[in-house]
């Protein structure tokens, strides 16, 4: 039955209790998806994005190979050029690409893929009209469509896309792009792609007698509630979600500069994971923990030093109004301490003494040279980065 040929066995159809006990579970599955990945991270999901385009790649492949193979060699059969298909490409630009390519994989992810994915799965008019639901393209039908209003609900909830006009635009333009090429495709080898020739195993008379009776502006229809209709649909529902709501998710680190007055060196951490380069140890503050025993419990784990006078140099602060988090450093710096460094390299990275005359300005963590003066300069309390949403950059500012 998994890879029966249309006509043997009897199809599953729309609203059957079977179509509805599978539509049931994958709606538990996509709040279940939905819940465990509320937290996760930019790279985390930009690895569970690479896992989706990979699997839907292989899959479509067996797809398009098993149409063929079972004389169905259409052209609306086999090629992977429907609305709901510009998914796969758009997981292959937001997990494996960057700049602007990305953010046209991100903005169709989480907007048009969620409606278009949830209608799927409520009015599947494709595989279960054709076979019994555990058949390997209902079955993978189902899936790739749950992954869809999985993987956008995801997006919004972590804020890797917030809707605005630039994810509209990006959106727009990359559903045009398929929606052209493939009204040229239909007009050239009578193939109905997108269903933008006509509807199909759509219960709606109206638009069969349109597509008859006035074919262009069917398509034009059909374009415009698919591209757009979706949009709008999800937008206004993350504005209703959104509205009068601000949650602020605040990041409490600290960072010290260590001094050794007899030889003007100072104690530098080669980072070699996250902000890579030559900075100062610090690390996390963590729940409920006072911010001067915080500085010197990281100290002590990092650097291997007992410090004591810590004098507070000012903060380090920028909001990232994509992920609504601010980030908040507190900035110290002593000279008294106690101890020898670590000399087991830190899975940081390896810690030493060094003068910073000798440091050269490529070497340091991104930002951090701009930023010393807060160590020395009593007139400066903050620097503070404000990102600019129109040329997509950092403006760093002090205070």
């Amino acid at each position: 039955m998994f890879f029966a040929k249309p006509g043997q066995f009897p199809p599953c159809g729309m609203f059957s209790l079977t179509h509805l006990i599978v539509l049931f579970i994958c709606i538990c599955l996509i709040i279940t998806g939905v819940f465990l990945s509320r937290h996760m991270s930019y790279h985390q999901l930009t690895i569970i994005t690479r896992i989706i385009a990979i699997g839907l790649v292989i899959l479509e492949t067996s797809k398009m190979i098993f149409s063929y193979f079972n004389e169905n060699k259409a052209i609306t059969s086999i090629l992977p050029l429907h609305f709901c298909s510009i998914f796969i490409y758009a997981t292959i630009l937001a997990g494996f690409t960057k700049g602007i390519f990305q953010k046209v994989g991100e903005a169709f992810i989480a907007s048009g893929a969620i409606v278009a994915g949830g209608f799927f799965l409520v009015m599947p008019t494709t595989s279960v009209t054709i076979f019994p639901m555990f058949h390997f393209l209902s079955c993978y039908s189902m899936l790739f469509h749950s992954l869809m209003v999985y993987l956008g609900i995801t997006y919004l909830i972590t804020k890797r896309v917030s809707l605005n006009k630039k994810v509209f635009l990006r959106y727009s333009v990359f559903c045009t792009i398929f929606a052209v090429i493939a009204y040229v495709i239909n007009l050239i080898c009578d193939s109905n792609l997108m269903f933008l020739k006509e509807p199909y195993n759509i219960p709606i008379t109206l638009l069969a007698d349109i597509a008859t009776n006035v074919p262009f502006l069917y398509s034009l229809i059909i374009y415009a509630s698919c591209t757009y209709g979706t949009y709008f649909i999800v937008y206004a529902i993350y504005l209703i979600c959104n509205r009068n709501v601000y949650k602020e998710n605040v990041i409490l680190t600290n960072m010290c500069l260590i001094e050794n007055l007899d030889t003007d060196e100072v104690v530098v951490i080669n980072r070699i994971k996250d902000w890579k380069g030559v900075a100062f140890p610090g690390g996390h503050i963590e729940k409920g923990e006072a911010i001067v025993p915080s500085v010197i419990r990281e100290i002590k784990e990092e650097t291997g030093l007992d410090i004591t006078n810590l004098q507070f140099c000012g903060i380090r602060d920028w909001f990232d109004s994509k992920t609504a988090e601010r980030n908040i450093v507190f900035m110290f710096k002593t000279s008294t301490y106690t101890g020898e460094l670590i000399k087991d390299d830190f899975p940081e990275g390896m810690v030493e003494w060094r003068n910073l005359k000798m440091v050269k300005e490529e070497e340091y963590a991104r930002g951090l040279d701009k930023e010393l003066a807060i160590f020395y300069q009593q007139d400066i309390n903050e620097f503070f980065s404000e990102y600019n949403e129109k040329d997509d950059t950092w403006n760093l500012k002090k205070y």
